[in-house]
């Protein structure tokens, strides 16, 4: 398991070590990064969005929404672009997936993006895309 940012890291080591990880990392320019400890606060307000978003949406076949375990990619000045996980994404249409690896795919296509901002990840939360 990573406790500290790693720099200089392919996408392809990336999703070697992502694949078989216990907890979640995000990949921001080449770093790899642990995601952040989340608050019981942070966690009860995606729940009530995540709530509130699919009764909005229950609807709509042409809307799905994730909640905080769907790899989001965003093609970046880097080679390799960079991979998050919001903590609730909407897409309109269907997914278009991004293969990363053998088994691993990420979206491309978000529609909406809402992040819980906190002082731990704010800076990174709002350069996502």
């Amino acid at each position: 398991m990573l406790t500290a940012v790693k720099t200089d890291v392919s996408l392809e080591e990336y999703c070697l070590l992502e694949r078989d990880s216990r907890v979640r990392h995000q990949y921001i320019n080449g770093q790899i990064e642990p995601m952040p400890y989340t608050s019981g606060s942070h966690g009860l307000i995606v729940s009530n969005l995540h709530g509130f978003l699919f009764m909005c949406l229950k609807n709509r076949e042409d809307c799905r929404l994730y909640i905080a375990d769907r790899m989001l990619y965003v093609a970046k000045d880097t080679e390799n672009g960079n991979v998050y996980y919001p903590d609730l994404m909407i897409v309109e249409g269907g997914p278009v997936p991004k293969g990363i690896s053998t088994n691993m795919e990420a979206t491309l296509n978000q529609y909406v993006l809402i992040e819980i901002l906190s002082g731990s990840n704010s800076d990174n939360d709002r350069t996502m895309i």
